[in-house]
C-alpha cells in the first residue's frame, strides 16, 4: 500500500472539513467534549493514584519489615493500580465519546434542519425564477429570428414579456418580505387588531368589488390589542385575506372574527366559502412555494403568502391552525397568548 493510499482518508477529511461547515462544527464539538473529558479524567486519575499510593505505602510499611521487600511490593501494587486506572479511564473516555456523538448530533440537529430548509428555499426560489426567465428568453428569441414580424405580433410578444417581468417583480417583492420577517428586528407597540384587519380589508376592497366577494369583520370589543409589529400584523391579515380572495368565486364570503377568551388568549378567525383545500395538502400549506390549487382567475400565486404569515405569527409567539374542505371553504385560526 502506497503512501498516497494511506493519506487519502485524511485528504477526504480535510476536504470535508473545508467544504462542510456542519461537519467542521461537529468535529470541533467532539474535540471539545473529548478534550475536556481527558483533562478532567487525567486530573482525577492523578489525584486518585496519589491518594491510593500514599495509603498503600503506609499499609505496606506497617505490615512488612524488610525495606527491599517493601519497595518490590509497592512497585507491583503501583503497576496494578496504574493499569486499572488506565483501563477505567479508557472505558469512561469511550463512553464519553459515544455520548458526545449523540450530544453533537442533537445539538446540531436544529442547525442542520435550518440549513436544509434554506437550501430547499434557494432551490425553490431558483426554480420559480427560472420559469419566467425561460418564457421571456423564448419570446425574445422568436422575435429576433422573425425579421418581418408584424407590429401586432411584436406587441403581443412584448406584452408576454411584460407579464413575466411583473410576475418576477411580484416574486422578488414577496421574497424580500419573507426575508424581512426572518430578521430579528421588530418594532413593538400596542396594536388594535380590529384596526389592522379593517385596514387590510380596505386595501383589498377594489379586488373584492371586482370579484363580487363580500368581506365582513366582527370583533367582540374594539379594545382587543396585542403587543406586536403593526406593519407585520397588517401584512399577515392582508396575505390571508388575499389568499381567500384568490381561491374564491363571485358570491363567496369572507368572515373575520376577533375575540378574547377568559385567559386572555386572542383569536382571529378568517373563514371563507371558497374552493377549499384537499386534506392531504393541508400539512404542506405553510411551506414556502407550496400551492394547493390553481387560482380561480389565473392570477399568479407565489406560494409564499402563508409562509410569511407563519413567520409573523411565530415572531409574535402565536400559533396558526388551518382547516379546510374541498368545495366548502377554508378557515384560518390564529391565536396569540396573553403575554
Amino acid at each position: 500500500m502506497t503512501m498516497e493510499h494511506l493519506l487519502r482518508p485524511f485528504a477526504v477529511l480535510v476536504t470535508k472539513w473545508n467544504n462542510d461547515e456542519l461537519f467542521a462544527a461537529r468535529v470541533k464539538l467532539m474535540l471539545l467534549y473529548t478534550g475536556t473529558t481527558v483533562v478532567l479524567l487525567g486530573t482525577f486519575s492523578y489525584l486518585l493514584f496519589s491518594s491510593i499510593q500514599t495509603q498503600l505505602g503506609t499499609s505496606i510499611r506497617e505490615q512488612v519489615a524488610d525495606p527491599i521487600l517493601q519497595i518490590l511490593i509497592l512497585d507491583k501494587a503501583n503497576e496494578v493500580l496504574k493499569s486499572r486506572i488506565i483501563f477505567a479511564d479508557l472505558v469512561v473516555l469511550g463512553f464519553v465519546i459515544v455520548i458526545g456523538l449523540l450530544l453533537t448530533e442533537r445539538t446540531l440537529a436544529p442547525v442542520r434542519k435550518s440549513i436544509n430548509r434554506e437550501r430547499r428555499f434557494v432551490a425553490n426560489a431558483s426554480h420559480e425564477l427560472r420559469t419566467p426567465l425561460a418564457v421571456m428568453k423564448t419570446n425574445i428569441e422568436v422575435a429576433l429570428r422573425n425579421e418581418k414580424m408584424p407590429s401586432s405580433l411584436a406587441r403581443e410578444t412584448l406584452e408576454n414579456v411584460l407579464v413575466e417581468v411583473n410576475d418576477m417583480t411580484t416574486l422578488a417583492n414577496t421574497l424580500l418580505d419573507l426575508a424581512r420577517q426572518r430578521e430579528n428586528t421588530m418594532t413593538t407597540a400596542s396594536v388594535p387588531l380590529i384596526d389592522v384587519v379593517t385596514a387590510a380589508v380596505k386595501k383589498l376592497q377594489p379586488l373584492l368589488d371586482e370579484k363580487g366577494i363580500i368581506a365582513n369583520v366582527f370583533a367582540e370589543a374594539t379594545d382587543i390589542t396585542i403587543q406586536g409589529d403593526n406593519i407585520a400584523l397588517l401584512q399577515m391579515s392582508y396575505n390571508i385575506l388575499n389568499n381567500a380572495i384568490q381561491y374564491s368565486e363571485r358570491g363567496d364570503t369572507i368572515t373575520v372574527k376577533i375575540k378574547r377568551d377568559d385567559l386572555g388568549t386572542i383569536t382571529i378567525t378568517f373563514a371563507d366559502t371558497g374552493m377549499g383545500i384537499a386534506k392531504d395538502k393541508l400539512a404542506f400549506i405553510l411551506q414556502p412555494f407550496f400551492r394547493a390549487n390553481d387560482t380561480h382567475d389565473g392570477t399568479l400565486s407565489t406560494g409564499l403568502g402563508l409562509a410569511i404569515v407563519k413567520e409573523i405569527v411565530d415572531r409574535h409567539y402565536g400559533s396558526i391552525n388551518i382547516e379546510s374542505e374541498l368545495g366548502k371553504g377554508t378557515t384560518v385560526v390564529i391565536s396569540f397568548p396573553n403575554i
